[in-house]
């Protein structure tokens, strides 16, 4: 009786402890942790059910100790349940405390703002990194999906992390940007997809080819394109234009102590 008392006090601490453990680095690292196959999925489930079993477990062997008027009050009963109850205390608490993979605005955390499209004088195309809190360092532009794999179209590297709105040239990048800028001629291109991250951290990705380029340039130098979701688009999203200072507001809303103009 008293093996299965601590193979079941031994089930149920390793239960709880993977979700406190989840929770953890789901807070910790949101853009890497979770998921169906790291941390979430089967292996969270497996481990609801570990706990499950081993609080059943407990409590039928308690239930036959007492039958048999066996005392509980010796170290070999007592350190499983403080073991246990701390544990579940501390679950509550991970789980009351940390935000988990959700972000202050209620969205998924990692996610800090929003890449949108402007031009330049000439034409060309310019990113807006729209960074409400933290920070990325990574410009990724890549071209449509084949055999499975994205071209690559640009990848550049900020001198230093980018924690304030920001706009980014994608033929000349500004100085102390490093890597390989764009050389396609984004101009008559089908569509590409833009995206800014971090350290666990990334803006909301804009996609666009050249109707939309030729549009946000139309539209002159206060102008922002952004990809809206749209299930039912070609590409999942439609093309939204907007401001720059309603750009702002669209990319940061929700988030706290950010101000309400660029």
């Amino acid at each position: 009786m008293t093996r299965a008392w601590w193979t079941g006090a031994a089930l149920l601490a390793l239960g709880l402890s993977w979700q406190i453990t989840d929770q953890v680095l789901r807070t910790l690292y949101p853009l890497s942790w979770g998921g169906p196959n790291i941390g979430g999925g089967l292996i969270y489930l497996v481990a609801q059910v570990i706990a499950v079993a081993g609080l059943i477990t407990m409590v039928v062997t308690a239930a036959r100790l007492g039958a048999r008027r066996v005392r509980f009050g010796t170290g070999t009963f007592l350190v499983p349940v403080l073991v246990t109850g701390t544990l579940f205390v501390g679950l509550l608490a991970v789980n009351t405390l940390l935000p988990g993979d959700t972000g202050p605005d209620g969205g998924p955390a990692g996610i800090n703002g929003q890449v949108g499209l402007a031009a330049d004088a000439t034409g060309s195309p310019v990113l807006v990194l729209e960074v409400c809190r933290g920070a990325v360092d990574t410009i990724d532009v890549a071209g449509p999906n084949i055999g499975g794999v994205n071209a690559p179209v640009a990848v550049l590297k900020a001198p230093a992390p980018v924690t304030t709105p920001t706009e980014v040239s994608l033929l000349a990048p500004p100085p102390g940007w490093s890597g390989a800028p764009a050389s396609l001629p984004l101009d008559s291109t089908e569509f590409v997809i833009a995206s800014a991250f971090g350290s666990q951290s990334e803006l909301r990705q804009v996609d666009f080819g050249a109707p939309e380029l030729a549009s946000v340039a139309a539209a002159g130098p206060d102008a922002v394109l952004y990809s809206e979701y749209d299930p039912d688009g070609d590409r999942g999203s439609r093309p939204v234009l907007t401001t720059r200072a309603g750009f702002h507001e669209l990319a940061c809303a929700g988030f706290p102590d950010v101000a309400s103009t660029p």
